[in-house]
């Protein structure tokens, strides 16, 4: 007899347990081990100037999906609704008109359909809540409105897939919580997947603790210090980073109601984004830092302490990603593109084929990881 749950978790959404391989386990207390079902393979799609998107299954070799045109796309995020083969890509596109596409090809290859959101918003940032079932993108600039556009997606609604979109009436209103306009980072939005969602706008920092209803401003204005804009918003194992100009970064593991300063050893350089190495033994308090003038930075105690790793370029790397097993992926300016096999201590990096005159904007796999080691 064969499982269909374990601990009320459907079989279909468990890849351990207690560490083992499902595959490998033939009994739970004397109970039929999870029925086999599909088993995932790592999908890496990547995406920058000029409609480029890109994707590799081993993080190493690459295949270029051109589709011409000379919109830019600025970011990418993936879910699924707990089958494989019901994943959906979506990417955030940098123009006023049919600012969302999206594919559920897998590899994304073919053409993307679009979307039109109500109002100009030239899309900069796209995050995914894997708690509220949602996407949620972000503007360039805003003169008329500070709002985030969402889209449900998950087990009960597919509105991205068949590309339905909040209005500008019924999107979360910020207007509360800063006099900033937009200009959202391709990385500047995050949730911990329970109610709570950090965005950052310029150089301030704004919260949410009712997925998005209502906002606050965090620590006053200027959370980075001033003119020092946000770029990036990552949660996972119970920590908030966030980071932007000037080599700043911030930690919190209360959700906000304390903030510790941390050096990463970036001096003034920009860090871009930040990663969490995934629920492994060997990654479950690894994070990477990515920034301008191609410098990595590595934390293997939950942010606290940092270590520079040697990139072996100075071009600006604008993205970085996990799988949550000691992978990572950054990509950046000038076609660069670099991926690490052993929980972020070494790198090695390489140029697209798409050759240097293609800036690298985003990059995403195609699971979503654990908040929490387990």
């Amino acid at each position: 007899m064969a499982l269909e749950k374990f601990n009320d978790v459907a079989c279909s959404s468990i890849e351990k347990i207690n560490d083992a391989a499902k595959s490998s386990i033939e009994t739970v207390n004397a109970a039929g081990t999870c029925a086999s079902g599909p088993t995932h393979s790592d999908l890496w799609v990547l995406c920058g100037n000029d409609g480029n998107v890109g994707y590799s299954t081993d993080a190493i070799n690459w295949t270029i999906a051109a589709q011409g045109g000379s919109t830019d796309m600025f970011s990418v995020a993936f879910a699924n609704t707990g089958s494989y083969g019901d994943g959906l890509w979506v990417f955030a596109r940098n123009s006023n008109t049919k600012e969302i596409e999206y594919i559920t090809d897998n590899p994304p290859a073919g053409t993307r359909s679009s979307v039109n959101l109500d109002g100009s918003r030239g899309n900069r940032a796209i995050h995914y809540d894997r708690g509220g079932q949602k996407f949620m993108v972000g503007a360039k600039s805003l003169t008329s409105a500070k709002s985030i556009m969402t889209s449900s997606f998950g087990a009960d609604s597919n509105d991205t897939a068949a590309g339905v979109w909040s209005p500008s009436a019924s999107a979360s209103d910020y207007s509360d919580a800063t006099s900033n306009y937009g200009l959202f980072q391709h990385d500047n939005i995050g949730s911990n997947g329970a109610g709570v969602w950090m965005i950052g706008i310029i150089d301030d920092l704004i919260v949410s603790v009712d997925n998005g209803v209502n906002w606050s401003l965090v620590s006053g204005s200027n959370f980075l210090g001033a003119g020092k804009d946000v770029k990036t918003v990552d949660y996972a194992n119970g920590i908030w980073l966030i980071s932007g100009e000037s080599g700043k970064l911030k930690r919190t593991v209360d959700n906000g109601t304390t903030w510790t300063d941390e050096d990463i050893g970036f001096g003034t350089t920009n860090v871009v984004a930040v990663a969490f190495g995934g629920a492994g033994a060997s990654t479950a308090n690894v994070w990477m830092a990515v920034g301008a003038s191609g410098k990595i930075t590595r934390s293997t105690d939950n942010g606290i302490t940092w270590t520079l790793i040697d990139s072996g370029h100075s071009i600006n790397l604008n993205a970085l990603e996990s799988n949550g097993s000691g992978s990572f992926v950054a990509v950046g300016n000038s076609g660069k593109l670099g991926y690490s096999t052993d929980d972020g201590s070494t790198w090695t990096f390489a140029t697209a084929s798409t050759g240097t005159g293609i800036t690298l904007r985003g990059v995403a796999i195609n699971r979503m990881l654990p908040h929490t080691p387990g």
